[in-house]
């Protein structure tokens, strides 16, 4: 009985000292765990936290977000080791941000210098020498960026030297077109537009010429800058034989005026001169009525073409109508008389 009296109140003590341990709470109890552990450990882990820390802020600063607020979180857990690990954690940052600074500026200073022609190759094996992955990824962007950009620009000068190039070939062309006509034309007004026309043309195709030649920087376009010379050379000497032919049909015309005079002045001093201006009065006459008479003869027929068919009742009808021309009631009762006639 003493023995069981004596086991008793031991079980009941075991058991409170159970719940109580039961009721700590989960912070108490890690508390305890990092009693136990030695200094030295304590340190080591504070550590490696901290720098696990920082590293987390500076892979979140350099995809361009908030870096986690880390630091306070790890000095109340970890106590002064954190602390100072911490601040060599945000000296990596820093660092990290400074870098991330550096790669831009010097991906912007690539891409310009690709975009202005600068040699490629050259660039990138400087500029991606001991780089990280990130930061090569960052510079290989910028690399394209510049290809892209340089090639947009060399297609734009493409493009004005094609344009330079065939305008040589339209002012060479129209030199040309200056030329035909010029020994069919009437008067002096007319042969100084076209002189006027290919000099002008000669002197765009000149200039188009030479900013090509000035410009050229390759083989292919020093030889388009040599052809629109050539059209250039050919446009002067075409403007120059406009101008031949133009001052020789100009001496043509003052030739022909003279010769008229002449003519004109043989005719008055000779004694038919007055006979002959009668004759002609005459027959300027007599041709002039013949041309009116053909010409009504033809609006008669005309009319006739447009009644022909019509019953006596429409053409009777039509006489009375003023919707008709004089010309044509004219005909029309010309027609009726006709038909009256014929039934007789």
């Amino acid at each position: 009985m003493q023995q069981v009296s004596m086991t008793a109140p031991a079980a009941i003590q075991n058991t409170l000292q159970s719940n109580t341990a039961s009721e700590k709470t989960t912070t108490d109890k890690i508390k305890e765990k990092w009693e136990e552990i030695p200094d030295g450990d304590k340190q080591i882990a504070a550590g490696l936290s901290a720098l696990a820390a920082a590293a987390i802020a500076a892979i979140a600063i350099m995809k361009g977000k908030k870096p986690p607020e880390t630091q306070e979180v790890i000095q109340k857990g970890l106590g002064e080791a954190a602390e100072q690990t911490i601040k060599k954690g945000s000296s990596v940052v820093t660092n990290a941000i400074d870098n991330s600074k550096n790669i831009q500026n010097t991906a912007n200073q690539v891409k310009e210098a690709v975009a202005d022609g600068a040699n490629y190759g050259k660039i990138r094996r400087e500029t991606l020498k001991n780089k990280s992955h990130n930061d090569k990824k960052v510079i290989q962007e910028a690399l394209h960026q510049g290809v892209s950009e340089r090639n947009a620009k060399q297609q734009q000068v493409l493009q004005q030297k094609i344009g330079l190039s065939q305008g040589t070939q339209n002012s060479l062309k129209a030199a040309e077109k200056a030329n035909q006509g010029v020994g069919s034309a009437l008067s002096k007004e007319e042969l100084d537009a076209r002189k006027l026309a290919a000099n002008n043309a000669a002197a765009r195709a000149r200039k188009n010429a030479d900013e090509l030649k000035q410009t050229a920087s390759t083989h292919k376009e020093t030889k388009y800058a040599q052809k629109a010379h050539n059209e250039a050379e050919q446009a002067r000497l075409k403007a120059k034989t406009v101008e031949q032919n133009a001052d020789k049909r100009m001496q043509e015309l003052q030739d022909a005026v003279a010769k008229k005079e002449q003519n004109i002045k043989k005719l008055q001093e000779s004694p038919n001169y007055e006979a002959g201006l009668e004759k002609q009065a005459k027959n300027a006459e007599v041709t002039n009525k013949n041309a009116q008479k053909r010409l009504a003869k033809k609006e008669r027929e005309k009319i006739e073409r447009k009644f022909a068919g019509s019953s006596q009742a429409k053409l009777l009808a039509l006489a009375d109508s003023k919707k008709i021309t004089p010309e044509e009631r004219e005909v029309i009762l010309d027609m009726l008389n006709k038909g009256a006639r014929n039934l007789k």
